[in-house]
């Protein structure tokens, strides 16, 4: 444990004028930093985006994300500087290869602070400021005339008063102090006498070993040493005749005795007070140079933030050219236009499978969208946020094209869960948080809601959901994505000229439903629940009556009588109907076999004609194929 109090250096208030609120239901809904699966950054937009080279970066980008900007103009600092860097990629890389020798400055402060940094991380400590002294020369050479390279080249214009700080340490010191070898020499006139017994001591005591085997004519004879009785001579048992007589034993081992001298005595004594000695001055001048640190403790935390500020700018560059991203354009507007957008993580997973979408919310700031799930509404909804965040952070982000104003808050509520802890369910969760939208959002807020008004009754969410979508056009008129399966709710586009209905598109081929993810102008036609349920690989029984009862629905619903009766008159899932389904799926097995059984280059017309007779015979046999 640190007995030593950490004082807070600096206590700042942090005012959310100047950054994007998000909350951390939004937080976790768009997966910014953990993903919903376990908690872990796979996944998430800053496992995409973190391209940084040091510990302290990479908490910078993480807070980035956590609290985009949403003043104008310091988005558009940070945009330009990434432009510079990107374009710059000489420059670029010469800084990232700076960058990777970096230690953790703010860890080694904080340790230096406790008092109980290691000479190791002052060594750390030194040679990082250094590297920072280089960086501060490459941007002075690079002629970034951007203001926020001149920040950063002003915070480190300190490093000079400080490097010499770190002069009595060695180039490569020891681990821990306790191991000696620490301070450089020419420090202390005393330190380098002792270390020159401590050097002496070892070679006389080679010197000693030549002239013992020679003197006794034990060849094989060593001196040895160890924590328990110090510096030895080690004998072997079929020499011990040949020891003289004032050898002194002191340890007897299987196959060697061990034995000592008082001239071997009193140069072990010399050399012991001398390595103590040496101990006890390096500890001192180190505790000192330790000491003397502290006060420039402020000055080398401002480089430290450089640095991570520096290495973040440097990872959005990378990123930008990596991934092909696109400069967006953010101003004071409520306009929102994005040409082709994608969701980053995703995009980047499917690569180019992935459908791109565009989205303008300029005069129609409300889009309300419909179509099956498994279609993307959820994607689109998530990739505007992202895509949002990633601009108001100063990043490139993932389109053609990219327009809007400034966002001052994001809220996303996508599906909702029982919080058993709290005792609620699941629509109270999600009441919740469209209560905390209402009394939150502005004109300038960007709403993304999935699904709201589903944890209850149909038409008590009916009416909530449309309450809910007219209060944003009436009162709140947010930039909003209002995704939805109640389709009665797109007849609002004829009474409100903001709203604008959206659909996910969708291809119907046979008893078959192809998505095709695209995001559509217009109202979509149906859900496609069931065709939804089929790909997910419901038994066909139950598939089938799932269609009778849609129609039956849809036609008007049977007495509630009729339904008991048939209920009890009848099998609801109809084995007749799985019989013939199996009837069927024999048939296609047995066409199956026939034709992999057919050699195709050895087959003449009239045989392909005659096997084709006989697989369409097979198909007809029952009349159940159309």
């Amino acid at each position: 444990t640190v007995s030593n109090q950490l004082k807070f250096s600096e206590i700042s208030l942090q005012s959310d004028v100047d950054l994007v609120v998000i909350d951390s239901s939004t937080r976790r809904t768009l997966e910014l930093v953990a993903n919903s699966k376990d908690g872990g950054s796979c996944g998430t937009l800053f496992e995409y985006m973190n391209r940084t080279s040091s510990a302290s970066g990479s908490r910078l980008l993480r807070n980035w994300i956590l609290n985009p900007l949403r003043n104008p103009q310091m988005i558009k600092q940070r945009i330009v500087a990434v432009r510079a860097l990107k374009e710059l990629v000489g420059l670029r890389n010469q800084l990232r290869g700076l960058l990777a020798g970096c230690a953790d400055l703010d860890r080694i402060v904080s340790r230096v602070e406790l008092r109980v940094a290691q000479p190791k991380e002052l060594a750390a400590l030194r040679d990082t400021l250094k590297l920072c002294l280089q960086m501060a020369e490459l941007l002075e050479y690079g002629d970034l005339k951007q203001n926020l390279f001149e920040e950063t080249r002003r915070s480190l214009t300190v490093l000079p008063s400080i490097l010499p700080l770190f002069d009595r340490l060695l180039d490569e010191p020891a681990m821990s102090i306790l191991d000696g070898d620490v301070i450089a020499f020419g420090v202390s006139e005393e330190l380098d006498r002792l270390r020159d017994i401590k050097k002496n001591g070892k070679d006389w005591i080679k010197q000693l070993e030549a002239h013992e085997r020679e003197s006794t004519g034990i060849s094989s004879m060593k001196i040895k040493s160890n924590n328990v009785i110090g510096y030895f001579f080690e004998v072997t048992r079929a020499n011990l005749t040949k020891v003289p007589a004032h050898y002194i034993k002191r340890q007897s081992t299987v196959n060697s005795d061990r034995f000592t001298t008082e001239e071997l005595r009193q140069r072990e004594s010399e050399v012991a007070g001398a390595v103590s000695r040496q101990l006890e001055i390096e500890s001192e001048i180190y505790a000192e140079m330790r000491e003397n640190c502290r006060p420039h403790i402020p000055a080398i935390r401002a480089v430290a933030e450089t640095v991570a500020r520096l290495d973040v700018l440097l990872c959005l560059a990378d990123l930008a050219e990596q991934e092909s991203l696109v400069e967006p354009v953010i101003d004071e507007s409520r306009r929102m236009e994005i040409r082709a957008g994608r969701h980053p993580v995703l995009a980047r997973l499917l690569k180019q499978s992935f459908i791109p979408n565009s989205l303008d919310l300029s005069e129609k700031f409300c889009g309300l969208i419909t179509g099956p799930n498994m279609g993307g509404k959820s994607t689109y909804l998530r990739q505007a946020g992202l895509i949002v965040i990633m601009a108001q952070i100063g990043s490139f982000v993932p389109a053609e094209k990219a327009e809007f104003g400034v966002v001052d808050r994001i809220f996303a509520r996508m599906g909702a869960s029982d919080d058993l802890s709290e005792g609620e369910s699941t629509f109270m969760v999600e009441m919740r948080e469209v209560s905390n939208i209402v009394a939150h959002a502005s004109q300038l807020s960007l709403l993304l809601i999935d699904e709201v008004g589903r944890g209850t009754a149909s038409a008590d969410g009916l009416a909530i959901a449309r309450s809910i979508l007219e209060w944003i056009l009436v009162k709140l008129k947010s930039r909003t994505l209002f995704a939805t399966h109640f389709h009665e709710l797109t007849t609002l586009e004829a009474n409100y000229p903001t709203l604008q209905n959206l659909c996910v598109g969708a291809n119907e081929s046979g008893h078959d439903v192809i998505f095709t993810h695209r995001i559509e102008a217009g109202a979509a036609s149906r859900s496609y629940g069931v065709e939804v349920a089929k790909l997910a690989g419901l038994p066909i029984g139950l598939l089938k009556r799932a269609q009778r009862l849609l129609k039956e629905i849809q036609n008007g619903a049977p007495e509630r009588t009729q339904l008991q009766l048939d209920m009890f008159e009848r099998d609801l899932f109809d084995d007749e109907t799985d019989n013939q389904d199996l009837m069927e799926l024999e048939r296609l097995r047995q066409i199956e076999q026939k034709l992999k059984k057919l050699d195709c280059n050895q087959l003449t017309p009239i045989q392909a004609l005659n096997c084709l007779a006989e697989i369409v015979d097979v198909i007809h046999a029952e009349g159940r194929f159309d």
